[in-house]
């Protein structure tokens, strides 16, 4: 298939298909036209079925703003728990992040993506012949729909998660530094110009 072939292949799923988010019908769709394309050109195909969770980068955005947003409203009035909150919401970010997205994964809807293997055999000329073989890899799924992760914000998404995380983080030395200077716990009601000290400007 020609570099023009094959964009006119990609813009015809486009146009026919439309958006395709992992765990779709239209997903499901594009697969299938997929796979019956390569048939036609000759390739040995198959669709392995494989559990996706589509809602994943979504779910971290709304377990991050949540965490923020509940650390925020209890540290005037309960500042041990802006730190237990925080420090739970950043410690599963990094394990969703570094070791497993698996961490999160148990209280997300799953889906069904597809996995389509199209094998081209080699024509062997000579007994011996060096045969090497060539991987194509690519996603037949729609990239994630949100502006925030298409041009020109895309490049700096990481940039803005790391500002955002270490802005969250920061609560943890001010919710204890309040904790140690003001209390763990300050009853209703009361008089805040009383308690603002210096740590609340690191809040």
């Amino acid at each position: 298939m020609s570099k023009q072939s094959l964009k006119a292949f990609i813009e015809r799923i486009i146009s026919d298909v439309g958006p395709r988010t992992a765990g779709s019908d239209e997903e499901s769709k594009a697969a299938e036209i997929i796979a019956s394309e390569l048939k036609t050109r000759g390739a040995d195909t198959s669709i392995q079925l494989l559990p996706t969770y589509p809602e994943h980068i979504r779910a971290l955005i709304r377990i991050m703003t949540g965490a923020y947003f509940a650390a925020v409203v209890v540290y005037p009035v309960f500042p041990a728990a802006t730190v237990a909150i925080t420090l739970s919401a950043v410690t599963l970010l990094l394990l969703a992040r570094k070791v497993s997205a698996k961490f999160i994964d148990w209280f997300l809807k799953e889906g069904e993506t597809q996995n389509i293997i199209g094998i081209y055999k080699p024509n062997i000329k000579s007994e011996g012949e060096t045969v090497r073989r060539l991987i194509f890899s690519g996603h037949h799924d729609s990239p994630y729909m949100m502006p925030l992760l298409s041009m020109p914000y895309k490049p700096h998404v990481h940039k803005i998660e790391n500002l955002v995380v270490f802005g969250l983080a920061l609560t943890i030395p001010a919710g204890i530094l309040r904790t140690i200077f003001v209390g763990p716990f300050i009853d209703f009601p009361f008089d805040y110009s009383f308690f603002v000290g210096w740590w609340d400007f690191l809040f």
